[in-house]
């Protein structure tokens, strides 16, 4: 596996681990995930477990229900988006319809569009609620600004049948 394949996933994996700390003679647990601050590794607490004893009883009072999860969609989209940029759709799509760098390109926005009809078909006025579900915040961060249905439209006016047959080429 390639270097930059093993960082993409790194960093679409949260990378938490249990810690034992020591406090006035007392063992304790917690969830940490070790963060850059001021570009240097920190460890950074995310939830205290407490003693061993506190933890077991917790699990024995609810095995198997979380107190808490973001539940996200990625393996659908993961596997659509890593073709699509093997295939490069918004470099493509962009080469034809060029615009100013701001914001999102034509080509992201399309691919955007088409993601979002393959795996759970919204309407653009919702594009943003169902992008903040998904692995894409990751893959291609943006607003919610930015994903209005307005902005969508706005680009999609700047495409018509010539750049359509081109990019079908």
């Amino acid at each position: 596996m390639c270097s930059s394949r093993k960082l993409t996933l790194y960093t679409l994996i949260s990378m938490a681990t249990i810690r034992k700390k020591v406090s006035r003679g007392h063992v304790y647990w917690q969830i940490v995930e070790s963060r850059r601050v001021g570009g240097k590794p920190r460890p950074i607490v995310l939830e205290h477990l407490g003693s061993a004893e506190k933890l077991l009883q917790r699990l024995r009072e609810a095995p198997g229900v979380p107190t808490k999860a973001k539940v996200i969609q990625f393996g659908a989209l993961t596997a659509l988006w890593e073709i699509a940029q093997e295939l490069d759709v918004v470099g493509i799509i962009d080469a034809q319809v060029p615009k100013r760098y701001q914001g999102l390109s034509c080509g992201q926005y399309m691919l955007l569009a088409a993601l979002n009809r393959c795996v759970n078909a919204s309407s653009k006025a919702s594009l943003y609620e169902w992008y903040r579900t998904t692995v894409l915040q990751r893959l291609l961060p943006t607003s919610k600004r930015s994903l209005s249905s307005q902005r969508f439209w706005d680009h999609m006016s700047s495409i018509d049948g010539n750049h359509i047959q081109a990019i079908e080429q």
